[in-house]
């Protein structure tokens, strides 16, 4: 049995393969939580998800006096993200309950893969190569979501339901376990 890895999904076409990614990594052993910005939501299935992971799907912070649904993740997989994302957490910025929960995951050094899921145009602003070599620096490290390459490849603009259709979960689940990270 590996350990608890919360899945993270943010606003790019990939994010319609958060089902699919949830349950490979349920099959993989994983004890899976997801996590959504609002914006995945118009990919995401909330009664599909739910019927692969062990709690609800998370957009915000739980309610004042409910429990904590399960302690805090042993990986983190962000997938896709998306160049906001990417540049918020680069730069300490949780002003939301998912970018504040990265942040966290940074800090504390919990192992974070990310899946970019950015254009080519926002690829080349100037800013999201050092956001690329911040998150490396912390440990962070990258997924192509085109090859499966552990890498950070931009996506070419318009190809979202191409690249959607054939992002392969299993590639996520190989590079967690070439990473060793087993519980």
């Amino acid at each position: 049995m590996n350990g608890h890895l919360t899945l993270v999904a943010t606003g790019a076409p990939l994010a319609a393969r958060t089902n699919d990614l949830a349950t490979a990594l349920v099959v993989d052993g994983w004890i899976v939580t997801v996590a959504i910005t609002a914006a995945a939501r118009a990919w995401t299935d909330d009664q599909q998800l739910a019927a692969a992971v062990v709690s609800p799907t998370r957009t915000d912070q739980r309610v004042p006096g409910t429990e904590k649904s399960i302690g805090p993740s042993d990986v983190v997989v962000v997938c896709p993200a998306t160049f906001g994302t990417v540049g918020k957490i680069a730069t300490g910025i949780g002003d939301t309950y998912i970018h504040s929960m990265l942040c966290e995951a940074i800090g504390a050094r919990t192992p974070l893969l990310i899946v970019p899921m950015v254009k080519e145009s926002l690829w080349n602003h100037p800013a999201w190569s050092k956001h690329l070599i911040v998150l490396a620096d912390a440990g962070v490290w990258f997924l192509d979501p085109a090859t499966g390459d552990e890498k950070a490849a931009p996506v070419a603009s318009g190809s979202g339901d191409r690249l959607t259709a054939s992002f392969d979960p299993s590639w996520v689940v190989g590079s967690l376990r070439r990473r060793e990270l087993r519980a």
